[in-house]
Order: structure tokens, then C-alpha cells, then sequence
């Protein structure tokens, strides 16, 4: 039976009409893929799910061209065939999966590029921004009343970085690396090892030990490289600003 697919921004399908304008097919998903509500008064096996997904029956997960994703926890669960060249997380979805989609499960693409583009959208944006632009600006705090940036992240990334993982405190370790870029002088490339070693502690501390949490552990250390690595191809600007500061 030939059907037209209707799809949403992200070209996800949400029904099957028929030539005649039936209705064959037709579901409802959150923002990760997950199948909320689904009506199949023709039994169709309509496997299609986020753009470059397929779902696979007898395990419940999408095959994503290269790799298997897990709706319900967000996440890929193999790793990233290309490394460090797709996204800092080996195992990692669009953390925004409105704007974002991942159809060969290598890297990110925009969904809604076209759509913002386009000269309408343009206009009333442009619109909006100005009328934005006149008005006061509400104060923005992290959860704990500190100001954005005062975690693991800087003020852009503060919001989805973790100040900790695994049930281990990063802060201490993150806060170490803030006040070392803001001592004057300080080497880039010493303060960028200080959040590995230091995370790798509050590894140590909460999770070393404990029966049945080595692989917890592991995953945890895991970490600890990834912060590394991120300060040490994203931190310069951080670093010059913070030289700059301290002067």
C-alpha cells in the first residue's frame, strides 16, 4: 500500500495517509525519539524514527547508520566511529534534540537551518531581536545562586555541563582550574592538567572501593580525560580573558 509520509521539522515521521486522505498510520514522540502514543488500525510496520533511524524490534533500539542509539536514556551506546572528530562525548546525542539532529550518527547537523533561513523567519527574527534589545534584561543564576560560569562550564556551557558525574563532586576540581587561569601569569597548559588530576580524586573519593562500582569507576576516570581534553582545545579564550582580568 503506497502512503505519503508526513514529517515533522526534523523529518520525523508522524503518520501515513493514504492516497485518498485516510489516515493509515499516525504517532506521537518526545523530543529523544521515544514512541508516546501510536495508532496502527492497518498493523504497518513503520520502523522509520529520527532522521537516519530505524527501529530494531527484537532489541528496542534505533540503528543510526553507524552506531546503535538508546531512546530512552538519550544516548548512543556505541561509540562514535569517528572519535573526537564528531563531538567531545564518544557516546553523546544532540543535547538539543529540537534544533539538532545526528542522521549518520557522526556529527551533528542543524534541523531547523532551512527553516530559520528562510527570509520570513529572518524578518520577524530580526524584529523580535530589536524589540529585545530595548528591553531590561532579566538576571539569569545557576540553581545555587552563583552567578553562569561559576561551575564546570563558562558562562555559554555552565548550564549542560556537569558539576559532576557518577556521584562525584567536580566543582572543587573546576573551581582549582578557574582560579588557576586567573592567576596572573599562570601556564595554560599546567591548568589544563589540574582538572584531570583533581577530578580523578573525587573519582578516588566517592566511588573507589565499593563492590561493584568498578565499572562505574572506569567511566568515571573516563571523564576526567574528557574535561582535560575540553579545556585544552576550548579554554584559550577563557584563559586570555582571565589573564586579561587579573592584570
Amino acid at each position: 500500500m503506497a502512503c505519503r509520509i508526513c514529517c515533522d521539522q526534523h523529518r520525523l515521521a508522524l503518520a501515513l495517509v493514504k492516497p485518498h486522505g485516510s489516515i493509515a498510520w499516525r504517532a506521537g514522540y518526545d523530543e529523544w525519539g521515544n514512541v508516546l502514543w501510536e495508532e496502527n488500525p492497518e498493523s504497518l510496520a513503520q520502523l522509520i524514527r529520527l532522521p537516519g533511524q530505524q527501529y530494531d524490534e527484537e532489541t528496542g533500539l534505533y540503528y543510526n547508520r553507524h552506531r546503535y542509539y538508546n531512546a530512552l536514556l538519550g544516548r548512543y551506546i556505541t561509540q562514535d566511529p569517528i572519535g573526537w572528530r564528531g563531538e567531545w562525548g564518544l557516546y553523546t546525542y544532540p543535547l538539543n534534540p529540537l534544533k539538532y539532529i545526528d542522521p549518520l550518527g557522526l556529527y551533528i547537523q542543524n534541523a531547523l537551518g532551512p527553516f530559520v533561513s528562510s527570509p520570513g523567519v529572518q524578518a520577524e527574527l530580526t524584529k523580535s531581536m530589536a524589540e529585545y534589545s530595548e528591553a531590561a534584561k532579566p538576571v539569569s543564576m545557576r540553581p545555587d545562586g552563583t552567578p553562569w560560569g561559576y561551575g564546570c562550564g563558562d558562562e555559554k556551557s555552565d548550564w549542560y555541563v556537569p558539576d559532576g558525574l557518577f556521584g562525584a563532586d567536580f566543582m572543587p576540581a573546576c573551581r582549582t582550574h578557574d582560579k588557576c587561569y586567573g592567576t596572573l601569569g599562570s601556564n595554560k597548559a599546567y591548568c589544563d592538567k589540574q582538572p584531570r588530576d583533581n577530578i580523578v580524586l573525587a573519582c578516588n573519593k566517592s566511588l573507589k572501593g565499593i563492590p561493584g562500582l568498578g565499572e562505574t569507576l572506569s567511566n568515571c576516570y573516563a571523564a576526567a580525560g574528557i574535561y582535560q581534553l575540553t579545556v585544552e582545545r576550548l579554554g584559550k579564550d577563557a584563559y586570555d580573558a582571565a589573564q586579561q582580568e587579573a592584570k
